[in-house]
């Protein structure tokens, strides 16, 4: 429980990878060429660079029409922040804060805690009501079963409580680990796997040879200051 929250203030106090824009007025009236103001979506103003000699894809620095920058790959615009984060995974609601390339590593690492805590407490309330209702029972042979848990529920109510909130969290909880150690096999981010955007490809051009080096280069990954 410790470490869970420990991660989680990790995850929520450090820098996603804001990538510091140019929106001060006196920058974009005096110094930006004008094609590149009043960019709207339907003509998007982007540098095309190969970024892998490894890789035959042509990647966009696509131009952000909010920050005034060129958004290297794998970086986009947070409407909730107002930040181009880099390698951006998702705007996380519950920690107030992005999901980036700088906190990805603690955010992982956060929700397989979590899941681990989960597991235990909900085995120790288990094994706590199951311990009760034995001795009960025992002492009360003829009570029926609904009367032998009602005297367990009586007894221990925290138990009951703690292992139902388990439960009902590990839906959620089980559901997001499965699916961020899913997309980290594969080497692609949140916004990447849900907008299909190598469905086209064999592989995600950011990977690595395995899964193994996908998990390495996450877990192992330390943000220069």
């Amino acid at each position: 429980m410790v470490a869970s929250i420990y991660l989680c203030l990790l995850t929520a106090t450090t820098d996603p990878g804001i990538v510091p824009g140019r929106c001060w007025e006196g920058y974009v009236n005096g110094i930006l060429p004008g094609k590149y103001k009043n960019v709207n979506k339907k003509a998007k103003v982007s540098y095309p660079q190969v970024l892998n000699p490894n890789s035959p894809m042509l990647f966009q620095f696509k131009f952000c029409e909010t920050c005034f920058i060129f958004r290297p790959p794998r970086t986009s615009h947070c409407n909730v922040c107002n930040n181009c984060v880099l390698k951006f995974d998702h705007h996380c609601i519950w920690l107030g804060t992005c999901i980036g390339k700088r906190n990805y590593r603690y955010f992982n690492l956060f929700i397989w805690h979590l899941t681990i805590m989960i597991f235990i407490l909900t085995a120790m309330c288990i094994t706590n009501l199951s311990v009760e209702h034995r001795m009960v029972q025992e002492r009360n042979p003829e009570e029926s079963r609904l009367a032998v848990w009602k005297q367990v529920a009586s007894s221990y109510p925290l138990s009951y409580i703690c292992g139902l909130v388990a439960v009902a969290g590990s839906i959620f909880v089980f559901g997001l680990t499965g699916f961020h150690a899913y997309i980290t096999s594969l080497g692609l981010t949140t916004q990447e796997k849900l907008a299909k955007k190598y469905v086209r490809y064999p592989w995600s051009p950011f990977t690595y040879a395995s899964w193994r080096e996908n998990w390495t280069k996450v877990l192992l990954w330390k943000a220069k200051a």
